[in-house]
């Protein structure tokens, strides 16, 4: 393999690993927002089990519980297809 074929591959490796950490972010990132969206949900059902004179005011979930855990589990799917993150494969070594 001359030099230039050398570099061409680890350019390719560069931008692949490049666009696969982009990705794993995006998914953490989504991630993140829903688990906020279950946790106010959470915070919504505790609030209607309160006495109706101790409720405070606050908006109904715009999403269902279960549709949310169903796009928790498609996230964390997606997540272990792009399999450990560079930091997780340096702490296993």
């Amino acid at each position: 393999m001359d030099a230039v074929a050398l570099a061409n591959l680890a350019e390719r490796y560069i931008q692949r690993h490049g666009r696969l950490a982009t990705r794993r972010r995006q998914l953490e990132e989504r991630l993140f927002r829903v688990q906020q969206a279950l946790l106010e949900w959470e915070h919504w059902e505790d609030e209607q089990s309160r006495p109706l004179h101790l409720r405070r005011p606050l908006p109904v979930p715009v999403l269902g519980y279960d549709s949310l855990k169903a796009l928790r589990a498609s996230l964390l799917d997606g997540l272990a297809e792009l399999g450990p993150s560079t930091a997780e494969a340096r702490r296993d070594r």
